[in-house]
């Protein structure tokens, strides 16, 4: 064999090797880009679940927001409907007509709402509903005939649990009754 085929054959040889050299250098580009596009499609995956987490959780909150709504009203229906020892009083004479000057601005439309609007704490809302306070105009009633002291005489409010009350109904009747 001359020298030049035996050049030849070696030629053909790293040829050959370099042709099995780029086909498995391009089936590791398939797989690198497949990789890299299920990175890319896991990273939009994620931020989508974080987005779905958020807009879950804001979800269960208005669930848990809405359960203690009904629980409330259910409560207060149950006070009307069953009032005990105290004397019966139609649903809106336990309150003095609403007057834009001393009670807000469209008052007659949201005082006679039931107090459980407001979405106090349990504690709260049963203490008022303890004191047979409810509607909101109830308790505006009360807190302004003797705003430093009104909780005083209702079992189970604090100081504390009386202020949250107070900026509750200030926030509800500046929102007019919304």
């Amino acid at each position: 064999m001359s020298e030049v085929q035996k050049l030849q054959k070696r030629l053909d040889a790293a040829t050959s090797e370099l042709d099995r050299v780029q086909a498995f250098f391009v089936e590791v580009e398939k797989f690198s880009d497949i990789v890299h596009k299920a990175k890319h499609g896991l990273k939009e995956l994620l931020a989508q679940e974080s987005a779905l987490k958020g807009e879950l959780s804001e979800v269960r909150a208005e669930i848990r927001s809405t359960k203690n709504l009904i629980e409330s009203s259910n409560d207060g229906i149950l006070q009307i409907l069953e009032p005990g020892p105290a004397e019966f009083m139609p649903l809106f004479d336990r309150m003095e007509k609403a007057t834009p000057e001393k009670h807000g601005k469209n008052a007659t439309k949201w005082r006679e709402k039931p107090v459980s609007v407001l979405r106090l704490s349990p504690i709260a809302s049963s203490a008022l509903i303890d004191a047979d306070i409810l509607f909101i105009g109830q308790l505006q009633d009360i807190i302004l005939a003797d705003p430093d002291e009104w909780w005083t005489e209702t079992d189970g409010l604090t100081d504390a649990i009386a202020a949250a009350i107070a900026d509750k109904l200030n926030d509800f009747i500046k929102k007019g009754g919304k």
